[in-house]
């Protein structure tokens, strides 16, 4: 199979988006919106006690999950937080104040970015959407210890890549940080 150098141009610029881990105060994918309070959210923890698996080949990772709500009287689109094929992903965990985008997936392998993934909120209406952190988000952690968590969203249609279904639906939308949840890694 022949590359065309536009291709491997692109494949090596997008896999600097899957090792960026930006600072908690700074998102170095930052936009000219302002946060706001048009969705708010609010984040918890499946279990606060997460077991590493005996065998260190097996997958692990710790499930979260975060509730969406729509603080506006008007109907927003918010990007699903498990979406691939979407630069630089607009949802971005701070782990002990190492924050870092989710992953976007394998552009070879992962699914393309499609309808499934936009979320249609009514004003005053509220989801809960379950995510994992896993060793493909670059600030992840098998280290045993006590960890807080928090999530924020940063979406501008302008400077989002997708591939798959367009990104027209999607409202530009930054939020703050959500609440704090603590858990903990152990043998």
């Amino acid at each position: 199979m022949q590359l065309s150098i536009t291709t491997i141009l692109l494949c090596m610029s997008t896999a600097l988006f899957s090792q960026t881990v930006v600072n908690s105060n700074h998102d170095h994918f930052s936009s000219d919106i302002e946060p706001s309070e048009k969705i708010s959210l609010t984040l918890h923890v499946k279990d606060s006690l997460n077991k590493l698996p005996k065998d260190h080949k097996d997958f692990f990772y710790v499930s979260f999950i975060c509730t969406i709500k729509n603080n506006t009287a008007d109907t927003v689109f918010v990007v699903a937080p498990v979406s691939y094929k979407i630069i630089p992903h607009p949802w971005i965990i701070s782990i002990n104040e190492s924050a870092a985008h989710f992953w976007y997936g394998d552009l070879g392998c992962a699914p393309p970015f499609n309808i499934d993934n936009i979320i249609k909120l009514a004003p005053g209406a509220a989801i809960d959407k379950i995510f994992k952190w896993h060793d493909f988000i670059s600030n992840f952690s098998t280290k045993p210890g006590t960890y807080k968590a928090k999530v924020k969203y940063s979406y501008t249609g302008s400077t989002t890549w997708v591939i798959g279904t367009g990104k027209e639906l999607i409202t530009d939308l930054k939020t703050g940080y959500s609440n704090e949840v603590l858990f903990t890694i152990q043998n």
